[in-house]
């Protein structure tokens, strides 16, 4: 039979800090929602990885956008989309993960880097069109 002792202060300390940290709410930095880490598990956070776009523009004029710049302009939003899904400004997010209160924006990059290498391939504003998803598709 294993011997037990009592734990120290110290390990006392920890494993009331493990507890709390477990049913201490955090706010997930991918969807905004409010979760528990003892009840965050795989398909729990529904977000898009990539940034908002304004199609209604020409392809080559695109940058990130701010959400607080979008709702400002809340009579073209029909033109904000993901970049990582072309999906409606406000749509339900196309991927799926556990929730995480850290955001590293690697994506964003990721997303920001295949655009800029997007726009340096298009024609000049005046020959072109509002580009389309067809024409870029930032999926990895």
């Amino acid at each position: 039979m294993a011997m037990s002792f009592p734990d120290t202060s110290q390990e006392r300390v920890e494993k009331e800090r493990e507890a709390q940290l477990k049913t201490e709410e955090k706010l997930c930095k991918r969807c905004n929602q409010l979760y528990v880490e003892a009840e965050n598990s795989l398909n729990c956070c529904s977000y898009h990885d990539g940034f908002l776009v304004n199609t209604g523009k020409p392809m080559t004029t695109w940058l990130p956008m701010k959400y607080e710049d979008i709702l400002s302009d809340s009579k073209n939003t029909q033109f904000y989309k993901y970049i990582c899904c072309f999906h409606d400004f406000g749509s339900a997010g196309c991927k799926k993960a556990k929730h995480d209160n850290k955001r590293d924006g690697k994506n964003n990059q990721h997303y920001l880097s295949i655009l800029i290498k997007h726009q340096k391939d298009a024609p000049p504003p005046s020959l072109s069109s509002t580009a389309s998803s067809a024409s870029f598709s930032g999926r990895k």
